[in-house]
């Protein structure tokens, strides 16, 4: 299990690339807040239903960003570093169904102009100069990532990028996992603020709660990633050579969490069953679901669990 701390400063998943963009801009002149932009990405007319609220872009420069920030972390189970750095910065606001709920339409634009169009910030974000260890795959995700004319976008610094360079239709990282190959297992934690309303009270909790986003396994159209990677549509179901890693990925989910919560010092976690939800529907009944229970009372991860308990004492 390795913690790469690459993510200097999240509010929820997405924003995971929006901070790790903030990290290397928060001292420049900018046109408009990336958090405000992002909130823009979000807030699509076909999106409203799924954007984080205003407060988060208000308030992200004074609070937000300086007191949340240091908390922030990328947890991975993967020796290629250069892939997980890619899965954490190149991620989709919304994504039901192979649906992105507009954001596509100015996703390319955002990555575009806020990373390609700063060298400065790219090579801090990724330090070994490529998105994988993998030749073929980085030459696959640098020909998608960068626009036909990046070498002029990238020698313009912070220059404005006319909009007919930039890609269209932009995806997230994971739409390099195929039937032969899956991006890595991550998973985001930081300390975040909480507001919310329940009969017309507000709630709230400024002081930030424990938040670690897990990744589950997409099985909610047959165009996702993990359905053509694990699915056999003559069983209907996962395929028999690759069940034992489906199962595998959630007995690391559960030990991601416990080291989390151990990292934290934290005696209790609320899990939900990630995954086993809407994200399960094209699975047997309750499949997702076995897999967890059974992933979580199994002897290596209750193993692990009693060797974090014993040394939190």
């Amino acid at each position: 299990m390795h913690c790469d701390s690459i993510i200097y400063e999240m509010f929820l998943f997405f924003l995971t690339s929006l901070t790790l963009i903030m990290s290397a801009t928060s001292h420049a002149t900018v046109e408009q807040s990336l958090a405000r932009r992002a909130h823009n990405l979000w807030s699509t007319k076909s999106s409203s239903r799924y954007a984080f609220p205003d407060w988060v872009a208000d308030e992200w420069d004074e609070k937000i960003l300086p007191t949340f920030a240091p908390t922030a972390m990328i947890y991975h189970s993967s020796d290629d570093l250069p892939e997980v750095r890619t899965m954490a910065v190149f991620r989709e606001p919304t994504n039901i169904a192979m649906d992105r709920k507009g954001s596509r339409r100015t996703l390319d634009e955002f990555y575009q102009t806020a990373l390609f169009g700063n060298p400065r910030l790219f090579q801090q974000l990724f330090p070994e100069g490529k998105f994988s260890e993998d030749a073929e795959r980085n030459a696959a995700m640098n020909a998608y990532y960068k626009n036909q004319v990046g070498e002029e976008c990238l020698d313009n610094g912070n220059a404005n990028i006319q909009p007919s360079s930039y890609r269209k239709n932009l995806e997230g990282a994971y739409r390099f996992t195929n039937k032969h190959y899956r991006m890595p297992q991550i998973a985001a934690y930081a300390r975040t603020p909480m507001r919310y309303f329940f009969n017309d009270r507000l709630y709230s909790n400024e002081e930030g709660v424990h938040v670690l986003n897990l990744v589950g396994a997409g099985f909610d159209a047959w165009q996702q990633p993990d359905y053509q990677y694990y699915f056999d549509k003559n069983t209907q179901d996962i395929r028999s050579d690759r069940d034992h890693e489906f199962y595998r990925e959630r007995q690391v989910a559960f030990a991601i969490a416990l080291q989390c919560a151990y990292d934290h010092q934290l005696d209790r976690i609320e899990f939900v069953p990630v995954g086993a939800g809407a994200f399960s529907s094209l699975l047997p009944n309750n499949k997702a679901l076995d897999y967890l229970t059974q992933a979580w009372k199994s002897e290596e991860v209750q193993s692990y669990k009693k060797t974090l308990e014993k040394l939190m004492g």
